[in-house]
């Protein structure tokens, strides 16, 4: 190179293998501040079309732009001698230029020039690069990845070794019916051209079969004929293009000077070689009037399906004639691997085919397994309408199920805008309805999470509403999904923490159950519902209930005394009389003594008593004879006290 900057940074840093390209030390660098600087390398053998590579430092970019690359097949002193090939041109910052650049350098050359003399922040045109390679294919391959061969191409001067890139044929050009630089790109091909052909009987050596596939179209003469002999029951010819065709173009020139052979012709396909002339597919029968007129000179037929021999097959009598074979040329027409339709006019990689690589009908085009979306048409060429899309373009837009809605959509995918589907839909196009059990937004719900009061593992796919639309305590919303706030409780979250009465602290749980029980005044679990006093119960009442509550008392103590006096004997049974007995008197008790009472009783011995004789002590009724005018309650609580202090008095235990 011009120069050299350091010792370690020779020129043949760039062709040592090494692309590292993190620090300076991996580079050739020629010394700054310099007008100009270049870089050059000897490949010792000429290159045609090579792919140049150059590796630039990553850690600094300033020096990339500018560079220019020149090629020459002879060394010159002069660093730009040659043919320029390319030039580094971007901002000066040298943003937008990859760290690696890929250059194809065509025509014949052998060395190769890096050169700059362009200055960066005033220090001067300065190469500074890891780098550089070139790259070919091995001699007789081209092509991206070297998988084509030379010996493939259609030049008009037929060569084994071409261009490693592109495989450019000489300057004369292709052969006939091809075209492309390295004329492998043909409309259409004539697959029986030279390909063994035989047929019934031959009638002149001149005439063989193979006259029919010789490329000779001339038919003034049945000298350029394929011609079988007379009289014969049936005649045929064939040929094996020893290929497989599909839908291919079949074409007879039929000789002009002679044309009553021509009727009566059958077109037979086969893909296996049968000893049955009519073995296969019946193409085509030629029927016309017997003297042929009405037939083109040539004739042109499209054999449908797949095939591999060709049959042409008479038994017609013409003008008495017998069947007899007479045609000057037969060509199978097919297109290039890259075109199809009439006369190959389009090409196969403006389809849209589901599968990269469909099976053609070559004619039509028709793409076996169907369209990619989005497409329509038996070849697939045709983009769907407005508001169509999918498979076939068998889908409306304003049928998905997006949020929001429109009327236009992508036509492959029909995906819904960002909104995304509406509630209950998923897939790309919001088409595909939730699976059983799954609910709302892209049916990313289940129906098994909510908390519903009533369980459920199915729902509304939409909203996932709970049945009854009732939640467990402590969840809210149509679908139960959502929890509480802070403060709430509950069913559907109805209820404030704040609003309870609970003793002491306590915390709120989902029910809102206080755990250390109520206020006073209060009741329910969760100490929401106030202790109601009945405003109803005015003195009057009051007064009322307590007298019934003091006769209930009353009744039983007394019924007790009674049981009482009986077992202690101090109640005498006598004939029915009022005339003794117990004189209570409201102030003061007038009786007799016990001991007076006890001495009346052992006086008397033990009198026979009857049933219906009795003594008893009725207090109250005679109460009620004394003090008729008292208060009703003054006298039951009077009555009640004295009896009381007399038996406490005689008796000093209870019965």
């Amino acid at each position: 190179m011009s120069t050299t900057r350091r010792s370690s940074q020779p020129a043949s840093k760039a062709v040592d293998g090494v692309i590292s390209a993190t620090e300076e030390k991996y580079s050739a660098h020629t010394k700054e501040h310099e007008p100009k600087a270049w870089w050059k390398v000897d490949l010792q053998i000429d290159v045609q079309s090579a792919l140049i590579k150059i590796y630039f430092r990553r850690d600094f970019t300033a020096r990339r732009n500018g560079l220019q690359l020149y090629t020459s097949e002879m060394n010159s002193s002069d660093p730009k001698g040659g043919e320029l090939c390319h030039s580094v041109t971007a901002p000066c910052d040298c943003t937008g230029i990859p760290h690696v650049l890929n250059v194809t350098c065509r025509g014949t050359w052998r060395f190769l020039t890096v050169y700059t003399e362009t200055s960066y922040a005033g220090q001067g045109a300065v190469l500074d690069f890891v780098e550089v390679q070139v790259l070919t294919c091995p001699t007789g391959d081209y092509g991206p990845d070297c998988i084509r061969n030379c010996s493939s191409r259609h030049c008009k001067t037929p060569s084994p070794t071409c261009g490693s890139i592109s495989g450019d044929c000489p300057a004369d050009g292709c052969q006939d019916g091809w075209t492309g630089t390295d004329c492998t790109t043909g409309a259409s091909v004539n697959v029986a051209l030279n390909k063994p052909a035989w047929m019934s009987t031959t009638l002149q050596s001149s005439q063989p079969a193979s006259n029919a596939v010789d490329g000779v179209t001339t038919a003034t003469h049945y000298k350029y004929s394929a011609r079988t002999k007379y009289h014969q029951h049936h005649a045929w010819w064939k040929v094996d293009l020893q290929t497989q065709v599909q839908s291919a173009l079949v074409k007879i020139y039929f000789r002009i000077d002679f044309t009553a052979q021509r009727n009566g012709l059958q077109l037979y396909t086969s893909e296996m070689n049968s000893s049955d002339p009519k073995g296969g597919e019946l193409c085509h029968t030629v029927t016309v009037p017997c003297d042929g007129t009405g037939i083109p000179d040539v004739l042109n037929v499209i054999c449908h399906g797949t095939w591999h021999y060709l049959t042409v097959y008479t038994e017609t009598r013409n003008y008495g004639l017998s069947p007899m074979i007479d045609f000057a040329e037969v060509q199978v027409w097919i297109c290039s691997s890259e075109k199809y339709g009439y006369n190959c006019a389009r090409n196969y990689s403006s389809q849209h085919c589901k599968k990269s690589f469909p099976t053609h009908d070559r004619v039509s085009g028709e793409c076996s397994d169907g369209c990619q979306d989005g497409w329509m048409g038996s070849d697939c060429t045709e983009v769907c309408d407005s508001g169509k899309y999918g498979p076939d373009c068998g889908r409306n837009c304003n049928s998905r199920h997006c949020k929001t809605s429109s009327s236009t959509c992508d036509r492959a995918s029909g995906e819904c805008p960002a909104g995304g589907c509406q509630d209950g839909w998923m897939g790309t196009d919001c088409s595909e309805v939730c699976d059983s059990g799954k609910y709302g937004p892209d049916c990313g719900r289940n129906c098994n999470s909510r908390h519903c009061k009533t369980s459920s593992s199915t729902c509304d796919r939409a909203s996932g509403e709970c049945p009854a639309g009732r939640c467990q305590d402590g969840w809210m919303g149509t679908d139960c999904s959502e929890g509480c706030l802070d403060g709430q409780f509950g069913e559907g979250c109805m209820f404030g923490c704040a609003d309870r009465h609970c003793k002491g602290t306590s915390s709120c749980p989902a029910d809102g159950v206080c755990s250390g029980g109520c206020q006073e005044g209060w009741t329910l679990d969760n100490c929401t519902q106030e202790l109601q006093v009945d405003s109803t119960l005015t003195r009057t009442s009051a007064g009322i209930i307590g007298l019934a509550a003091g006769i209930v008392l009353t009744l039983i103590l007394a019924g007790g005394l009674y049981v009482c006096l009986v077992r202690r004997g101090r109640l005498l049974w006598r004939n029915s009389s009022r005339e003794e007995g117990v004189n209570v008197v409201m102030g003061s008790v007038h009786r007799n003594s016990a001991h007076e009472v006890d001495t009346a009783v052992s006086e008397q011995g033990d009198p026979n008593i009857s049933n219906s004789d009795y003594a008893a002590l009725d207090v109250e009724t005679e109460a009620e004879n004394d003090y008729a005018a008292l208060d009703e309650r003054t006298v039951t609580s009077q009555v009640y006290e004295n009896v009381y202090k007399i038996y406490r008095t005689e008796h000093k235990s209870p019965c």
